[in-house]
C-alpha cells in the first residue's frame, strides 16, 4: 500500500531488536511482538506505532508488567512480578 509496511509482517534491525506483528502505514498496529538486545520485550497492543491497550513487558532481569499501556508507558490496571516470585 504505497510503499509502506501494511499487514502482517517482521522487521529486524542492525542492532539485534525485531518486531513481529500487524503493520497499517509503515506503523505498528494491531498485536505484536518486540524484543530488544538487552533480552527485554513486549507483546501486545499497539496503535499508531506505540504500545496502547493490554500487553506484557518483560524487562532484561525477568521481571514484568501485565496490564494496561498508553502512548509506550505503563498506564492503567495492571501487575508486576519480580523474578523472585515476590
Amino acid at each position: 500500500m504505497n510503499d509502506k509496511a501494511h499487514g502482517k509482517g517482521t522487521y529486524s534491525h542492525a542492532n539485534g531488536a525485531y518486531y513481529n506483528g500487524d503493520w497499517i502505514d509503515d506503523k505498528q498496529h494491531g498485536f505484536g511482538m518486540e524484543s530488544w538486545p538487552d533480552g527485554a520485550k513486549y507483546e501486545g497492543d499497539y496503535i499508531d506505532g506505540k504500545k496502547e491497550g493490554k500487553g506484557k513487558l518483560t524487562f532484561a532481569d525477568g521481571s514484568y508488567y501485565e496490564g494496561e499501556f498508553k502512548q509506550n508507558e505503563i498506564c492503567g490496571y495492571g501487575k508486576y512480578y519480580w523474578p523472585d516470585g515476590k
